[in-house]
């Protein structure tokens, strides 16, 4: 499966443009909203991701990142079935988890 930052083109001028986190696998994509916006200008294509990689953006993306990955190492170790999907939904219910959590 590869992980990868995607920046959409929609999005307004002033505010940058959405930053999701891309789930590949085979013909299977799943997009995680990482909750970040960058501008063009600040984005580098070629690594796909912000050109400032000591940045609150590019330190908040990369932390969505590594909860991506743990959750594939979370299904891998439950010997699950890794699909593109199913990590999402991993990721997911562990950020809803954390937010009930840190709500009570």
């Amino acid at each position: 499966m590869k992980v990868r930052f995607l920046l959409k083109k929609k999005g307004k001028k002033n505010e940058g443009h959405p930053i999701y986190l891309a789930l590949y696998q085979n013909d299977e994509i799943e997009l995680i909203y990482t909750k970040e916006r960058c501008k063009l200008k600040d984005w580098n294509t070629k690594e796909r991701c912000p050109k400032d990689h000591n940045s609150n953006t590019y330190i908040a993306i990369d932390k969505v990142k590594r909860e991506v990955q743990k959750a594939i190492q979370l299904l891998q170790s439950q010997d699950k079935v890794i699909t593109a999907f199913g990590v999402k939904q991993q990721y997911l219910n562990q950020e809803k988890f954390k937010n009930e959590i840190q709500q009570k």
